[in-house]
């Protein structure tokens, strides 16, 4: 059976039981606040990454067409000049075979 309190161990009881959930229920709010600033700090550091990932696919994709174009400026500059320039060295004719053919008769 239990025993009898007084009414002080009575009051102190319940002081202590107020006290507690007094401490709970200011532990609780502040972790709800720490929360929610964790919450909004883990969207600022998505949103960071995510236009982290994007300037740099921007970045590659800019520097891919760079050399993109210069490659095509070397082919087309290649064309124009460096076959016909490998072909004097080598002593050839670029020309078309009917011109070939006047130039030879023209020279004769």
């Amino acid at each position: 059976m239990p025993r009898k309190r007084s009414y002080r161990e009575s009051i102190r009881e319940q002081a202590s039981r107020i006290g507690v959930g007094i401490m709970l229920a200011l532990l609780f709010v502040a972790t709800m606040g720490f929360a929610r600033k964790l919450y909004i700090m883990q969207e600022a550091i998505v949103v960071l990454l995510l236009l982290a990932v994007l300037t740099a696919a921007i970045l590659v994709l800019s520097v891919v067409f760079i050399l993109f174009l210069e490659g095509i400026s070397w082919a087309v500059l290649w064309r124009k000049t460096g076959i016909t320039h490998l072909s004097r060295l080598a002593g050839l004719s670029c020309q078309a075979p009917h011109l070939a053919k006047e130039m030879s008769h023209a020279k004769h």
